[in-house]
């Protein structure tokens, strides 16, 4: 088996899709994490108790005071750091119903390396596989059943991205800017190009987090410099 240090060297798109696909595969093992055991069910006490240490941002109530009627279905996100990814663990009645994986594609040409990861996961998951084209998006939002997990992947964002600190509402994200952007490496006001994945034994709890995601990502946008064009996650 060649290196790893060596395909990074001369083949690194091939390695960040592998890398990719290692994430999109966590289902057969029953895991929503690559650093430790969490899935699907596990208490609220028992993920603290695992995460006590790494937790970055905590969001509560995210649906509180809105003419929602789901919005008493998650009671808390928790988010971790585990770069170039974050993980989202999202609670309702203190367990875990489902994760949202942000992956951040750490490459220049983010158009080649999705390309293969489409084209991958068509084949991967073509017995359930599903893709949903809506009005202004550039990019389909893909379903597929896997290992007993319905799951969703969307890219969130397709360039590197500059924010303005001035912008970060820190009553809203917290004081870790780690906890709500893929930073780009050494770079605290750089957001990678980044795919989104959510995993969750049924769709309605893959829909609420489909939905918190949307609120949380358009909270983020306002954050981003004005330098940028186009602007971030214009296609969401």
């Amino acid at each position: 088996m060649i290196k790893k240090w060596i395909r990074e060297i001369f083949c690194p798109r091939s390695v960040i899709v592998s890398d990719i696909f290692k994430t999109l595969k966590l289902p057969s093992k029953g895991m929503l994490s690559h650093i430790s055991k969490i899935y699907l069910g596990m208490s609220e006490d028992n993920l603290r108790k695992i995460l006590k240490e790494h937790i970055l941002r905590e969001h509560k109530n995210p649906f509180e005071g809105e003419d929602l009627p789901i919005k008493n279905c998650i009671d808390t996100i928790i988010s971790v750091n585990a770069w170039p990814e974050i993980y989202r663990y999202v609670i309702n009645e203190k367990r875990v119903i489902s994760a949202i994986i942000e992956i951040g594609i750490h490459h220049k040409r983010f158009d080649k390396i999705f390309s293969k990861v489409e084209e991958k996961i068509q084949i991967q998951f073509s017995n359930s596989f599903e893709a949903i084209i809506e009005d202004n998006m550039k990019y389909a939002i893909y379903k597929w059943e896997y290992a007993g997990y319905c799951c969703y992947l969307h890219v969130v964002n397709e360039k590197l991205v500059n924010i303005n600190p001035l912008f970060y509402d820190y009553d809203y994200f917290g004081d870790e800017f780690d906890g709500t952007f893929v930073r780009k490496a050494k770079s605290r006001y750089q957001v990678l190009p980044t795919i989104v994945v959510i995993y969750s034994k049924d769709w309605k709890a893959g829909s609420l987090s489909w939905l918190y995601l949307q609120k949380d990502l358009a909270k983020r946008s306002e954050t981003v410099s004005l330098l940028n064009i186009p602007t971030f996650l214009e296609k969401i």
